[in-house]
């Protein structure tokens, strides 16, 4: 079984949308991380919508095998449209009078397709932006497979986590443990849960 990581981070933007300080910064520090773990780790940093969008997908159709470990992490803008459904923004994501222009962004119901499509029985989400709680409902979640990982990885980042649910969170207050799943996650304001924070998603 081989691990492999695909790690996006955003700092720049182009339209309507504040520059960030951190996501590279997290990127490189995650890297060190699971390399030390022996995972293959590719980094991707400020990429198109284009180029994000087409990583992702091979990274869960080509890259990973069957019984690999794949972990996906995000780092950046996480924006909602009028309906509360969820979209990555990339380097070249415009918003324009306050209305994101979804062709130039990642759907996650997109990649929530890829995902359930690929044949890697272990894969793991890591979402590190806002309204990180409205990833799309409807996935086959398979957590028991990965709490160990979870666990794990948390350790790796000095959390001691009491493993309560598949569905961990890291609210961007303090260390926290959400105990129902996603689709149940208030996803139309900034609490830790439905907004900022990291929600990893076993799947």
């Amino acid at each position: 079984m081989a691990k492999k990581a695909l790690l996006i981070g955003v700092n720049e933007y182009k339209v309507g949308l504040a520059g960030l300080s951190s996501p590279i910064k997290n990127v490189e520090a995650l890297r060190e991380i699971l390399q030390d773990n022996e995972y293959e780790v590719e980094p991707l940093l400020d990429p198109s919508a284009q180029k994000m969008r087409t990583k992702i997908e091979r990274f869960f159709q080509n890259v990973v095998k069957r019984d690999d470990l794949a972990i996906l992490f995000f780092s950046g803008h996480g924006i909602t449209d009028e309906r509360g459904a969820l979209y990555f923004a990339a380097h070249d994501t415009e918003k324009v009078e306050g209305k994101l222009t979804q062709s130039t962004s990642v759907s996650a119901r997109d990649i929530q397709s890829w995902v359930q499509d690929s044949r890697c029985r272990h894969k793991v989400i890591i979402l590190d932006c806002c309204f990180s709680g409205a990833f799309p409902t409807g996935m086959q979640y398979l957590g028991n497979q990965s709490i160990d990982f979870v666990n794990q990885l948390l350790g790796s980042l000095n959390e001691e986590v009491e493993t309560r649910s598949p569905y961990q969170s890291l609210g961007s207050s303090g260390k926290e443990i959400a105990t129902k799943p996603p689709d149940q996650f208030p996803s139309n304001d900034h609490s830790d849960y439905g907004g900022k924070g990291i929600v990893i998603y076993p799947c």
